[in-house]
């Protein structure tokens, strides 16, 4: 998992990565502008230095990594938080890299406090990113390209299940995950392109879903008119029953 989650950090460094990690930071960015809240935390660093929520509006931030360094070292699939104790919470690939997303995705859930908002970032199947995996997955067994790769409906429906909605869904990398300069700069038109024509075949996806409040209905009471108002056997009036003599 840290191999992978290392290997998704030098790809960022890359040519074609660091064009795709601006337009994901630009994206995240304008989403935490709109979120407010005391705690935020960002699991798997594996953008820039300071990770996606230095411009937050959240001023306490954390990090989470396996290893050193970070603000809390632990594993996604066991976050060390109380229920309902933080705001937000951005995952930059933990998804494409975690051994169990589901159990990644019920933590989240479990943390954040109702109302809160969750980030997820993550390689987009049907893309030119996709088709790159295809066809390197079997070649290189242990690389960010032989994990699986998530389609959005299916993390859609993750969320749906666990509560989580209002989910909206941006698009980013619309160039081929290929290192070549010159092959860089011809493709630039037809990237261009398919962000018009397709949007939705970006290489990247960014993901925000929202805690749902649970609100308690209240039953209506239903009203038994009581036979007596006076609990127990009221005696009969005496007056007038006595006989004349």
């Amino acid at each position: 998992m840290q191999e992978q989650a290392e290997e998704i950090r030098q790809f960022y460094q890359t040519q074609v990565g660091v064009n795709a990690a601006r337009e994901v930071e630009k994206i995240v960015w304008q989403q935490c502008a709109s979120i407010f809240g005391y705690y935020a935390l960002e699991l798997d660093n594996v953008f820039a230095e300071g990770g996606l929520l230095k411009n937050s509006t959240i001023t306490k931030t954390l990090i989470l990594k396996p290893t050193e360094p970070a603000d809390v070292i632990a594993q996604a699939e066991a976050l060390p938080f109380e229920n309902d104790s933080i705001d937000l919470i951005v995952l930059p690939h933990s998804l494409d890299i975690a051994d169990d997303p589901h159990q990644v995705l019920r933590e989240v859930e479990r943390c954040l406090v109702p109302g809160g908002y969750v980030i997820i970032i993550g390689f987009n199947l049907f893309s030119l990113y996709g088709l790159w995996h295809l066809l390197h997955k079997w070649r290189k067994r242990d690389s960010m390209w032989s994990r699986p790769f998530y389609s959005v409906g299916r993390i859609r429906d993750w969320c749906s299940l666990l509560g989580l909605d209002k989910i909206k869904v941006s698009y980013a990398a619309y160039l081929p995950p290929i290192q070549r300069l010159q092959q860089l700069l011809s493709m630039q038109r037809l990237a261009g392109l398919v962000e018009r024509r397709l949007r939705y075949s970006g290489g990247v996806y960014v993901m925000v879903a929202h805690k749902r409040i649970a609100r308690l209905t209240p039953l209506r009471r239903r009203w038994v008119r009581p036979e007596n108002l006076i609990p127990g056997k009221i005696a009969k009036p005496s007056i007038g029953m006595r006989k004349n003599d």
